[in-house]
């Protein structure tokens, strides 16, 4: 859906544009920047934005200026108490409309404790919205990932008697949780972020549903991320080594160290920067001990000006991705696309959706899965064939700049947002 940038200029008048309540489960979030590039460039579209969290706000994130002009709105805080006593309320004013909002959610979550805990908990969020919110003309309502956000966003869709759709991301799509035709039923269309979650997705719905699929990449803003290719490395240089992201098993940040391990005992010098926190923070600190890295820095989660810069030091990027054993993996990560449009050279390993963007030989080095002697021989070989390093930097920029500047992107989204073919809400009476 790439081609549709060209067809900016051809774009409606924004004043019959829609009015877009971007549903998500918390806001803002520091690992979700893809869906911050994308309301900023849906405003400079020319759309009126706001962002719905389905979380109430928290005190940690006062600290992430997320550099957006827009109107947020945080969902109820409280416990199970207040929620249970929530729906009753409702479920005493409303009876028709609670059984159906129960059938919705019943037939959508889990069928376990968490489950149903999240289906109480998106009734209570989607009714407490409806009251709160002033329903404009014309509003539609655009969900991230396939659970909670995109169950909410049903329901109100229905109490406001507003179209809705959904955006499919990674985690949502490969591991099994949420039940995705439920959610997409009544859906105008379903962006998926890479053509690897989108063939994984189609499986997923029944064949009536498949047709409302559509790739729609994320793309980063290009104008951010600056080509640098002054950084020469010779052999007694020290190689500076870079990941972001998530500290989750996913990402296979193990078997990077042990890649360096190798590098290591072949006396090859390097510092490695890890940037990102998560669940595996100190067992990858214990890791990095117990086989004596000397130069592994830990650096905690970065906000994306501290990203940037961060780029400008490293002389590659690396990544060990995986398919975990409950199918989770990674769609086309951002962060290789800003790494590659920033022109830091891309090691990472073959999972998920990553090969849509690391070609082997073109656009980076691309190596098996769980398997740290081809990372830290591909890593051998950036180091030493300065030729190839400069030719993938080039390539990787070209690539990004044709498949993923968001400015491009976005369109295809705008288009599918403007599209009135969509199925007709269900209503409550």
């Amino acid at each position: 859906m790439h081609s549709m940038g060209r067809s900016i200029a051809r774009m409606p008048n924004t004043a019959n544009r829609r009015r877009v309540s971007v549903l998500v489960g918390r806001f803002p979030c520091l690992s979700e920047t893809f869906i911050r590039n994308e309301i900023h460039a849906l405003q400079q579209q020319g759309y009126a934005v706001e962002v719905i969290s389905c979380a109430p706000r928290e005190r940690s994130d006062v600290w992430l200026d997320t550099g957006l002009r827009v109107a947020v709105r945080h969902g109820p805080s409280g416990g199970p108490v207040r929620v249970l006593l929530s729906l009753l309320r409702f479920g005493i004013c409303h009876p028709v409309s609670m059984a159906r909002l129960l059938c919705v959610a019943l037939t959508s979550a889990p069928l376990r404790p968490q489950g149903m805990w999240l289906a109480m908990r998106a009734i209570d969020t989607a009714c407490y919205f409806t009251a709160q919110l002033q329903r404009e003309p014309g509003t539609h309502l655009h969900a991230h990932y396939l659970h909670l956000p995109a169950l909410v966003a049903r329901m109100m869709a229905r109490l406001w008697r507003v179209s809705y759709s959904v955006s499919a991301h990674a985690h949502d799509v490969f591991v099994a949780g949420f039940r995705a035709g439920s959610l997409c039923r009544e859906a105008r269309f379903v962006a998926v972020c890479s053509q690897h979650a989108h063939a994984h997705l189609e499986r997923r719905l029944p064949p009536d549903q498949r047709g409302k699929l559509a790739v729609v990449h994320h793309g980063i803003p290009l104008s951010h991320f600056r080509l640098r290719t002054d950084r020469t490395w010779a052999g007694e240089d020290e190689l500076r080594l870079l990941t972001v992201c998530r500290l989750v098993r996913k990402k296979g940040v193990d078997v990077v160290l042990r890649a360096l391990a190798v590098l290591q005992s072949q006396q090859v010098c390097f510092t490695y920067r890890i940037v990102g926190s998560g669940p595996e923070h100190q067992s990858l600190r214990d890791l990095s001990a117990q086989l004596g890295l000397r130069a592994v820095e830990f650096l905690g989660a970065q906000t994306p000006r501290q990203v940037r810069e961060m780029y400008a030091w490293a002389d590659a990027f690396v990544l060990g991705c995986r398919t975990t054993a409950n199918g989770d993996r990674d769609g086309v990560p951002n962060v290789i696309l800003e790494a590659g449009a920033s022109g830091v050279p891309i090691v990472v390993s073959n999972a998920g959706g990553v090969a849509e963007i690391v070609r082997p030989g073109e656009t980076g080095w691309l190596v098996p899965a769980e398997d740290p002697q081809a990372l830290a021989d591909a890593l051998q070989q950036l180091a030493q064939d300065s030729v190839l390093r400069g030719r993938i930097v080039r390539n990787a920029r070209r690539l990004i700049e044709a498949r993923f500047d968001i400015s491009k992107n976005i369109v295809s989204l705008a288009q599918l947002l403007e599209r009135e073919d969509g199925p007709e809400c269900a209503r409550y009476e």
